[in-house]
């Protein structure tokens, strides 16, 4: 991605001395919030400018200038420009489409697939008028996808008999949800007033399932070995969720649904929820709808709630744990408005555990009166889980992010939650020190303290902000830190994560034989980094610079270097060379200084464009540099070293880098010839020229 390249002499001549890297622009990202659409499918939805300006303005507190859209999966849909149903301009993920000229944001459309799924999401990088960036989303429900029907498993059963589930149903639901067989589930486990879950059912003796036991699909424990046995007084209809992961190692979510005929009350009499103690419940409007419905046979307007004793906890509104709104008996909550009654959350006493009922009254939205009751069962967490160990890897003395999703992974894996906070154990100075918000050693938020809770979700302070710095700069070593994790229901786990840093030697020693370029009177000593590098591309005919009127020669090495011209540049740098050039991108025109380069690219299938576009004049941005440069290395037949994850890992905006591009920076990083800068490798940047002669100097000399 673009960002402003702003650094001093000093700083480069320090970065290099150290860490040998090529300077590349670093800055900070701001994620918007999503941004809604409505869709049937067969239609299409228009883009509205404006609902991309008020993100913007809400996040960076000035009017945005452009957008570049990631593009959808062909399975989801298409983005056009100026979309008229017939002989339509697909968009390419380089264009720049604006907020107040033209291209217009306004004139991009979205036509779903016949096959999308009910939800489709689209990210996108923003650029503010102050040159700032940030990302978001526009999510898009498609009404009419095939995947809108069959949202559970279900099952019939009679209140006095039993129910075995057939693991080819949890595998049918898994081809559906992530189109690859299903490998095993793990349930969350019903109240023992709705009936009990059992493996291996016979009637005599049985087992008892818990939340934390894994069944397969194609192994044992197999879930076709699953009985449900309903309780006497249960309700009419039982939902049962369970979390799933496919042989890939991907992770769903489903529910089951049982229909139990023959039981005492034909709906069911109250609003169930449950958590354990610590945690906290939030409500569900439809819930409460569909209690609605299922009484009255209407939608519902508003509830009030008649308050729990304090003993048993307190109902907030817009809970998020800091100077908290606590709810009347008067308050009005709706249904589909404001105040939502989504927003109301149930905190238990600390020292509460067991039911509590909450009584509420209301009325439909045809005027008639509801009552009702929801029930919160705070469980005790007597369960004691242990995660496997996280592992990190970065380079001593240097800041190493923790990747939040790791610690949600293990959360879910084990309580069957989404992770809320984790506690640290702080290590001891002579491993290193964890901080929060760290930029440099005199530079940082704060240092990380045992009693602070770091947050997985949006609350403040941030578990993605937690970093390791070893105490030694200069020598390779392990560190183990312990962690306590908590989820949103009230569970917990311990843990470990192994902490490996490598020292960065041998790079003390570098000396530049001349501070300037001798050929390029732009390439002065701010460029000491690179002024060598490109004087011997220049000497070896790889480069030429520009010689402007009055003679001299300028390489304008601050440039973004265009997709046509680092093409040029590699194909002299590896000789690349085809006897013919008739075949070429559509959009490379014939005659152009780069046309030869791309072709013979093209044919040798080092460049593969889009769509049989190549983009030649858009600015290439450093991950497809490292793509184009790593397929003319193999092609040519110099020795590269496979990188893995491991490479990428310790730079803390890896997440950022394409799945195509992984690889291909992975390997440049483990063979040295790029290394980031600042813990980023910044593989959105726009490459620029100086940037672009180090790397070849690297491969080539």
């Amino acid at each position: 991605m673009k960002k402003s390249f702003m650094r001093s002499i000093t700083f480069f001549l320090s970065l290099m001395m150290s860490f040998v890297s090529i300077p590349t622009v670093s800055y900070a990202y701001s994620e918007a919030d999503a941004i809604y659409y409505d869709v049937d499918i067969d239609d299409y939805i228009e883009f509205d400018e404006d609902d991309f300006n008020d993100v913007c303005l809400d996040l960076m507190d000035t009017e945005l200038d452009y957008i570049v859209f990631e593009l959808p999966d062909w399975d989801e849909g298409i983005l056009y420009y100026d979309y008229n149903g017939d002989d339509e301009e697909e968009i390419s993920s380089y264009d720049e489409f604006y907020y107040d000229e033209e291209p217009s944001i306004s004139d991009i459309s979205f036509v779903p697939d016949e096959d999308c799924p009910s939800e489709i999401t689209i990210s996108y990088e923003g650029v503010d008028l102050d040159g700032n960036y940030f990302y978001g989303d526009i999510i898009i429900e498609v009404s009419g996808s095939s995947s809108d029907t069959d949202t559970y498993i279900e099952y019939s059963v009679y209140v006095d008999d039993t129910v075995t589930f057939d693991e080819d149903d949890f595998n049918d639901y898994c081809q559906e949800e992530n189109n690859e067989d299903l490998d095993y589930v793990k349930f969350t486990l019903p109240s023992s007033s709705k009936g009990i879950l059992y493996y291996d059912y016979d009637g005599d003796d049985e087992e008892e399932i818990s939340s934390s036991d894994k069944f397969y699909y194609d192994g044992e424990p197999s879930i076709s070995d699953i009985t449900f046995v309903p309780d006497e007084d249960c309700p009419s209809e039982i939902t049962i969720s369970y979390e799933g992961v496919d042989v890939e190692g991907d992770y769903f979510y489903g529910d089951i649904v049982i229909n139990v005929s023959g039981t005492s009350s034909n709906t069911d009499t109250y609003i169930e929820y449950s958590a354990y103690e610590s945690g906290t419940v939030i409500f569900d409007e439809d819930d409460f709808n569909d209690y609605c419905q299922e009484e009255n046979n209407e939608d519902l307007d508003y509830i009030k709630f008649t308050l729990p004793s304090s003993s048993k906890g307190i109902l907030y509104y817009d809970y998020d744990g800091d100077d908290e709104e606590k709810i009347s008996s008067t308050d009005k909550f709706y249904y589909g408005g404001e105040p939502s009654i989504s927003d109301i959350t149930f905190v238990p006493d600390e020292d509460f555990t067991g039911d509590c009922e909450i009584s509420f009254s209301g009325y439909d939205e045809d005027g008639d009166s509801i009552q009702g009751t929801v029930l919160i069962s705070i469980k005790k967490n007597t369960q004691s889980y242990s995660a496997d160990t996280i592992s990190f890897t970065g380079y001593a003395g240097y800041k190493i992010s923790f990747i939040s999703s790791y610690f949600n992974d293990k959360c879910k894996s084990l309580t069957g939650s989404t992770l809320d906070y984790v506690h640290f154990t702080v290590p001891d100075a002579s491993e290193g020190t964890l901080y929060y918000g760290y930029a440099s050693e005199n530079s940082y938020s704060s240092l990380v303290t045992e009693d602070t809770d770091y947050y997985y979700t949006e609350t403040f302070p941030y578990l993605s902000d937690v970093s390791f710095v070893s105490a030694s700069g200069n020598t390779s070593g392990t560190s183990g830190i312990s962690y306590t994790g908590y989820g949103i229901d009230g569970s917990s786990f311990t843990g470990s994560i192994s902490i490996t840093y490598t020292a960065l030697s041998g790079f003390t020693n570098i000396t530049y034989e001349s501070k300037s370029s001798q050929y390029f009177k732009d390439v002065g000593e701010s460029y000491s980094w690179a002024a060598n590098y490109i004087d011997t591309l220049y000497e070896n005919g790889i480069v030429s610079g520009e010689v402007s009127s009055d003679g001299t020669r300028m390489f304008k090495p601050s440039n973004s270097i265009t997709r046509g011209d680092f093409l040029l540049m590699l194909s002299k740098a590896f000789n690349l060379e085809i006897t013919e050039t008739s075949d070429n991108f559509s959009d490379v025109s014939e005659g152009s200084y780069y046309y030869n380069a791309i072709a013979a690219a093209k044919a040798l299938g080092i460049a593969q464009g889009y769509n049989n576009n190549f983009y030649p004049q858009a600015a290439i941005t450093r991950e497809d540099a490292m793509v184009l440069a790593l397929r003319a290395m193999e092609l040519t037949g110099m020795q590269v070293t496979a990188g893995s994850l491991t490479e990428l890992a310790v730079y803390t905006d890896y997440g950022l880098i394409s799945g195509y591009a992984q690889e291909a920076i992975a390997s440049l990083v483990k063979d040295g010839i790029i290394t980031g800068s600042n813990n980023n490798i910044n593989p959105k940047n726009n490459i620029t020229r100086a940037e672009a002669a180090v790397i070849f100097h690297k491969i080539k000399y």
